[in-house]
């Protein structure tokens, strides 16, 4: 009991201590290089995006639970790192830390807020014995696309439009597929659902000036009257839906 105790005060120092640092310019920046143990307690204690960047391949052999998956080595790496929300917590990991370290101080140059990386790589995290998950394969499912005239369409024609951006490496994403799929089912008559993964509708989430995943639009007669980021409630999304209903 005593040893939670004081691990949940380092946490806390640890916590007070980054945002401190984090609150001047970016030359006083910091990265949270962190055992297992800390990295354990800190992803348990204070909500983030948990983020896992080696390739397909290492993954299968086990990865931490509610993790997101950017490889490291996709050419597309650094676009979907500026995608990650700029307010959370970022923990990242590899499989030995030297990608992972890298990783953070691309974070950091791109001014991502607070990152904290796993030293040593779940190579550490493994030998604590702490829980992994295991998968065959990390894959994302086939996407249907839509061109950009056909969302014109869409909007020009739908009285009231909810639009999800999303991407299937995005855990905040993958936990918001229900809330939408519920929404969508109860309102078939009354409002058009969208779901777009923007890694195959680079054009559209362009033109839509889409930032971070999940970004969720909501259009009324053509015209933008909400929008919002991150993990949103299925009741917060409903009121701005019957307000223009």
């Amino acid at each position: 009991m005593m040893k939670l105790f004081y691990r949940s005060i380092l946490v806390l120092i640890n916590v007070l201590y980054y945002s401190c640092t984090r609150n001047y310019d970016k030359t006083n920046q910091v990265i949270m290089d962190i055992s297992a143990t800390e990295f354990k307690l800190q992803i348990e204690s204070v909500d983030g995006i948990l983020l896992d960047v080696r390739t397909p391949e290492e993954i299968s052999g086990g990865y931490i639970e509610n993790s997101t998956h950017v490889n490291f080595y996709d050419s597309e790496f650094e676009r979907k790192l500026s995608l990650l929300p700029k307010d959370k917590y970022i923990y990242v990991y590899c499989q030995s830390g030297a990608r992972s370290i890298k990783t953070a101080e691309k974070l950091i140059d791109m001014g991502q807020a607070k990152v904290f990386n796993l030293k040593g790589g779940i190579r550490s995290w493994k030998a604590k014995k702490y829980p992994i998950k295991v998968s065959t394969t990390i894959s994302a499912s086939p996407t249907k696309t839509m061109s950009i005239e056909e969302l014109d369409s869409i909007l020009s024609t739908e009285s009231i439009v909810l639009i999800d951006f999303h991407t299937d490496w995005c855990v905040p994403c993958i936990k918001m597929t229900a809330v939408i799929d519920s929404i969508k089912k109860e309102n078939t008559d009354r409002l058009k659902v969208i779901k777009l993964d923007i890694d195959a509708h680079n054009r559209i989430s362009d033109e839509f000036d889409i930032t971070a995943v999940p970004t969720y639009l909501i259009y009324n007669n053509g015209k933008e009257v909400w929008r919002a980021y991150g993990k949103q409630s299925k009741e917060n999304i409903e009121k701005h839906l019957f307000l223009n209903i």
